[in-house]
């Protein structure tokens, strides 16, 4: 009852598997037509290797008797035009299925790229970043290593079995009805362990993605272990997970072993069967000497392909999970409209209105009730204390997050029926990550406007002060900064953001902490360069440095997820409420 159980689980499993397969099949479908050749020229590599047996038996059966040399010379040549025609056709199967292998291999990784940067940064806040890596970069590895050689190998495998099964039940279908009898032991062996292989494959997997988070998470703070002296400890962490990882392979070895061993032996009977019964029909007279030989030499090649499929399918199992795990991500839904042939077109032209906005992260509450309305051309401050909203305002102001209850509107649009593509065409961010890549400075200010011009890309240095800088370097603005710009100090990744912001030149520019590395000095001259750029577009300033937002049209402080005061700096400070506390404590410090 027991392995009954497992077999319906192990048939379930392979139907459950069929919805990846499917999904799968959309990226072969764009070249099909080059798949139809590839099968083509397969059936005839496989006709053509065929040929062989089947000539061996006319030998035997009549050249060999009858004598006839002549007839033999005719049949060896015959046999090297098969040969080398086999070879050539191998050689164009094997070159247009690579070709056809990687351009799903390219489409895939380009897909799946482009799918995960539009994905919200919940999903982010839920995945580390070493899975995603490990899913892009070794899961599709596998994927298109198992499509390079064995499923090619699948296929030929296949239509090998078709071919002999054909050549088999022609010369004697009683006796291939007799050999096929170990099939399925054969089959109930592959259903048995196929459910334990799938299981120790996914946690190997699995596994493997922590490993390669782990790594990257370690890299990403060497200056932290380094300080903290904590080699050993970190050594001893890795060995202890990569002996987990080797315990799991070794368990997938010893399954896969003991399947295969246990192919092996049935498929191993099957010939001593056949000599027996065959060569009894030889001595009877029923059956041809040529013709037993034949058959013996097609069996030795059924039984071949047929282990090489129970080989395959094992590895059908590990790739399967592979795309599984690639797929789960390209079937998240990324954001868009409410409805996409509805949406708006997108033109900020008076206010900004949040309305009665409640959002939170895992639970915990954010904002409540919040009411907020900022119009254009207007230059907005946001203060309070850390965690009471300003950073999560302006996440959904972008729609990084989808809020719980409430709405946000521009002119009247609700935000969900705004393209998303439209709304963030219109907004510069600058966080206090001052995220930079590992390239030159030019580039990495040109990356928000890639068609900008030199004047506009220099007018934007010269704005945010980073000139003096780009003179005295070696390669002026061709300076390479180093992964995450570890080469500049903070307040020039500092500079280099703020430049890469006004030179997308939005409607909205939102500064959230971007000046925190800079002295006050430098922070008051670039946001004073900044209002008079911005005069007739909407700018939002989060700062904890109070000093260098007085010239703001606007103060907004909140205060546990409400706004608690709005105003000018003078009037605020003469309510001597919320915000004059503040910026009382900071005189005094």
């Amino acid at each position: 009852m027991k392995n009954k159980q497992k077999i319906i689980s192990a048939i379930f499993n392979l139907s459950n598997q069929r919805h990846i397969f499917y999904y799968f099949l959309k990226f072969l479908k764009p070249y099909w037509i080059q798949e139809s050749i590839v099968f083509i020229l397969m059936v005839l590599e496989t006709v053509s290797s065929l040929a062989f047996p089947y000539i061996l038996k006319i030998i035997i059966d009549d050249v060999f008797p009858n004598k006839d040399y002549e007839l033999l010379i005719f049949i060896l040549f015959v046999l090297l035009g098969i040969t080398v025609g086999n070879i050539i056709i191998g050689f164009c199967s094997d070159y247009l299925f690579a070709w056809i292998n990687n351009r799903i291999m390219l489409d895939i990784r380009s897909h799946l790229f482009n799918h995960l940067i539009q994905l919200p940064l919940g999903f982010y806040d839920r995945n580390k970043s070493g899975d995603i890596v490990y899913r892009m970069s070794n899961e599709v590895d596998r994927i298109q290593s198992f499509i390079t050689s064995s499923a090619l190998n699948l296929v030929h495998s296949l239509l090998i079995l078709i071919g002999l099964t054909v050549a088999l039940c022609w010369l004697n279908w009683q006796l291939f009805l007799v050999s096929i009898i170990v099939i399925p032991f054969l089959v109930l062996n592959i259903f048995y362990f196929q459910p334990k292989i799938k299981h120790i494959t996914e946690r190997g997997q699995k596994k493997g993605s922590e490993v390669m988070s782990y790594l990257i998470e370690r890299f990403e703070s060497v200056q932290l272990i380094q300080v903290y002296n904590a080699y050993n400890y970190e050594n001893n962490r890795l060995l202890s997970q990569l002996n987990r990882i080797m315990d799991i392979s070794m368990q997938n070895v010893t399954y896969s072993g003991i399947m295969r061993s246990i192919s092996r032996f049935l498929t191993s009977l099957t010939p001593a069967i056949i000599l027996g019964w065959g060569g009894h029909k030889v001595m009877l007279g029923v059956m041809s000497l040529g013709a037993l030989v034949a058959f013996l030499q097609y069996l030795s090649r059924l039984f071949a392909p047929f282990r090489n499929l129970n080989r395959l399918y094992v590895e059908l199992i590990r790739v399967s999970v592979s795309m599984k795990r690639v797929f789960e991500f390209l079937e998240i839904d990324v954001q868009k409209t409410t409805d996409e042939s509805a949406a708006s077109p997108f033109s900020f032209q008076k206010e900004i209105a949040f309305t009665d906005l409640n959002f939170g992260y895992n639970g915990q509450p954010v904002l409540q009730d919040f009411s907020l309305r900022l119009e254009k051309g207007k230059k907005y401050a946001l203060v309070g204390s850390s965690g009471c909203g300003k950073s999560s305002l302006v996440n959904l102001l972008c729609r990084f997050y989808e809020l719980n209850t409430g709405e946000i509107t521009i002119d009247h649009t609700p935000l969900p029926n705004i393209k998303l593509y439209e709304l963030r065409e219109h907004i510069g961010l600058v966080t206090q990550e001052n995220q930079v890549f590992h390239d030159t400075i030019w580039d990495n200010i040109r990356y928000s406007k890639p068609k900008s011009t030199p004047e506009e890309i220099n007018r934007a240095i010269r704005i945010v002060g980073l000139d003096g800088f780009i003179d005295k370097s070696e390669d002026g603005a061709l300076t390479l900064i180093g992964d995450r710009g570890n080469t500049l100090s903070a307040g020039q990744r500092q500079r280099i953001a703020i430049a890469r912001a006004i030179l997308r030149d939005s409607d909205i520019l939102i500064l959230d902490e971007a000046t925190s590395a800079l002295d006050s000095e430098s922070e008051g001259e670039i946001i004073a360069n900044l209002q008079d750029l911005y005069e007739d577009k909407t700018m939002i300033v989060i700062s904890h440095r109070l000093s260098t937002i007085q010239q703001v049209d606007e103060i907004i402080c909140l205060d546990g997820g409400r706004v608690v005061e709005q105003g000018p700096h003078e009037e605020l400070i003469e309510e001597k409420g919320h915000y004059w506390r503040l910026f009382r404590k900071q005189l005094i410090a």
